[in-house]
Parts: structure tokens; sequence; C-alpha cells
């Protein structure tokens, strides 16, 4: 069966999001009744008792882009030893930045893949820098953007970046908590949030690893258009 262009618009939306969805919206029903999706009835959105959770099946996956294979664990030529890779999925677009402190010998750069290119490559750390300027961010945070409302699926689309499994790194889940929670301290006055979901296989990268999204105040009050600035 060919999909709807607009319901494949909204698989591709829910590809990137919590895995949870509202069976009863007009998107869940076609999506499931086309197997492009599967609705697990026994297992609720903790944070919505209304949204259960679902996979992408093989057939929807199949009417999403093709995802190139993932970067190599080790840094690209012309990129330290301390450096990080940024890799954009949609234009293949990569950009690294070295750091002056070299890394330790069992250490591994962390691989980075963004969903989108609005990514800002910070400025160049070096010792001795001026006073009150920003060091560098490992993680890009400060570059997602709010959760937006989508009326069509009843849920909120977030912004967010995918952070791979690595020989050297397994969990990134639990080994990004930490940063997170550090995230969440420097962010709090402007009331962003942040939060991060285990994927065994990534829609878009292929690839095991952790999700970070920023989540503001969507997982702890509920939310319906009305109340939605």
């Amino acid at each position: 069966m060919t999909i709807n262009p607009n319901m494949k618009e909204q698989l591709l939306k829910i590809s990137n999001g919590p895995k949870f969805i509202n069976p009863a919206s007009p998107v869940a029903k076609y999506l499931a009744e086309n197997k492009f999706i599967a609705i697990d009835q026994n297992t609720r959105d903790p944070a919505n008792p209304a949204k259960f959770a679902f996979e992408i099946t093989a057939t929807g996956a199949a009417e999403l882009p093709a995802v190139a294979a993932p970067a190599p664990l080790s840094a690209p030529a012309g990129v330290s030893a301390g450096g990080v890779a940024i890799h954009d999925a949609f234009n293949d677009a990569t950009a690294t930045a070295a750091t002056t402190a070299p890394a330790p010998a069992s250490r591994v750069a962390p691989v980075i893949l963004t969903t989108g290119g609005r990514i800002k490559m910070p400025a160049i750390e070096r010792k001795g820098r001026k006073a009150g300027t920003v060091r560098p961010e490992t993680y890009p945070f400060s570059t997602l953007e709010a959760p937006v409302w989508d009326d069509a699926a009843e849920e909120y689309d977030y912004d967010s970046f995918f952070v791979a499994s690595t020989e050297s790194n397994p969990n990134p889940t639990k080994t990004l908590a930490g940063t997170i929670s550090g995230a969440n301290k420097r962010w709090k006055e402007e009331g962003r949030k942040f939060s991060a979901v285990h994927v065994s296989v990534d829609v878009k990268h292929g690839v095991d690893g952790a999700r970070v999204l920023r989540v503001d105040d969507t997982l702890s009050a509920a939310k319906t258009p009305a109340t939605v600035a």
C-alpha cells in the first residue's frame, strides 16, 4: 500500500519522539490499520495514560528516509584524539572541533548524530581564556528548540540529538545522566529541561544509543492544545 503523503510526514515526526501515541487519534488509527506501526496495548505512557507504546514496523520503516551508515568510532582525519565529530543526518555534512587537552589513551571521542541542520559549532577553547568567555559544549543542549504541540498527532514534537553506543560507552543513556542533570540545572531559570530515552535501533541512524530530547515541562504536566501557548 502507498502511504498517504501527509501520514508519511506524521510517521517521520513520531519516529523521533517518545514512542507513545494515542490510539484514538486519526494518525494512530491510519498508521496502525495499514501496518505502518504496531501499538502495544499493554504498555501505557507513565506521563499520559491515554497513550500507549508503539513500534515502527518493517512496512513503516520502508517509508522513512534512508540513513547513511554510522561514522567510525575513531576520530576522522584532521581531528585530534580529543575532538568531537558531529554528523548531520539530513545533508551528511560533518563539522569538527579540536580541543587543546589530549584525551586519555583509553578514551574514544563521543559520536553525536543530530536530526537537523541547526547545530552551531562552539568556539575553540584555549588555555588562559578571558574572563566571561563560555566553555564550549560537548553536547548541543543550547541549540535544541522548545517542544511544539502537533494537533494532528495529538502529541508534542521534540527537538533532539542522538548519541550512539560504542565499545567504550555501551550505555550512553546511563553515562549521560550526570551531564543531563547539569544541563537541567544550568537552564532551570529559562524553563528548559532535558531527558534521555534509550533506543535499541534508532529509526534514522539504525544503531543502538540514547536520544536526548528537550522536553521542558511536557512530561510533568498534562498538556492539551488549549493550554499550549
